[in-house]
């Protein structure tokens, strides 16, 4: 199964989910490493998007597409799972929490999560544990130079 991220070439290679562990994010906590991607290259680019400088194009971007064993046990999500503020912004802390409890059970190495960047059911973003023994040392990577079209970051 591949699954896709854009990302700063500097970090498009990267497995280990340090962006995530030392910046946090909307399911995870500091300290928590995890690895945010996408079902679609699109997807990970309005997701990459939406924490950019809107005034211009940035350059040296690179979509990574991440190779991951097909068998492998993503955890998928009803709306009646998720904490009811989910998809607030900015991020409210029982996202967090919920991506924390994953993480910390370790049962399933995937968890699947809908984007906020797209209506419930339309896209879905997939959580890897990076340290979990199902994923650690299974996953591949390859990376593209990703540029971006000027239109979208031009005023209207």
């Amino acid at each position: 199964m591949q699954v896709y991220r854009v990302a700063p070439s500097k970090y498009a290679m990267d497995l280990t989910g340090d962006g995530a562990r030392i910046a946090g994010g909307r399911w995870n906590p500091k300290g928590m490493a995890v690895i945010y991607t996408a079902e679609h290259s699109a997807l990970a680019m309005l997701e990459m998007m939406a924490h950019l400088d809107r005034s211009c194009a940035p350059k040296g971007l690179q979509l990574a597409t991440i190779t991951i064993p097909d068998a492998i046990e993503i955890c998928s999500l009803s709306r009646e799972d998720l904490p009811a503020d989910w998809a607030a912004r900015p991020k409210k802390m029982s996202a967090v929490l919920f991506g924390k409890k994953w993480l910390k059970e370790g049962a399933v190495p995937v968890l699947k999560v809908p984007s906020i960047m797209t209506p419930y059911g339309e896209g879905w973003n997939l959580l890897l544990n990076p340290s979990h023994p199902d994923l650690l040392g299974k996953m591949s990577v390859t990376a593209s130079d990703w540029i971006i079209d000027p239109r979208l970051f031009s005023a209207y």
